[in-house]
């Protein structure tokens, strides 16, 4: 899903145009993206955390001569899905998942 699709699905779920849906998403990047260059924590409740991730400068090689270089310590940041978030798209929520392949071993080998 890019983000014009997103806009859309949004806008159909809050029955509003996509003007404003538009504008609710990238008034909401914005926040995330200001809150994360400040070194906040994100923290949706059914839905995830987004974390600051220092990384540290490392040694990595250039594939096509294989030179090594140096890369610089940056700041990353990763989402953590909440229980919630990982119950819903497990469908464990409400019960055994629907589509589990079951294991059957080849009859024909002996």
């Amino acid at each position: 899903m890019n983000k014009k699709e997103l806009i859309a699905a949004l806008a159909a779920k809050q029955h509003c145009r996509k003007v404003q849906a538009k504008a609710f998403l990238e008034a909401f990047m914005d926040v995330v993206i200001e809150r994360i260059a400040v070194q906040d924590e994100i923290e949706l409740i059914k839905f995830g955390a987004f974390r600051v991730w220092p990384q540290s400068s490392r040694m990595a090689r250039n594939l096509q001569n294989g030179k090594p270089y140096l890369l610089e310590p940056r700041t990353s940041v990763k989402f953590k899905p909440s229980a919630f978030f990982l119950e819903r798209i497990n469908n464990t929520a409400g019960g055994a998942k629907e589509n589990v392949i079951a294991y059957c071993p080849d009859t024909d080998e002996e």
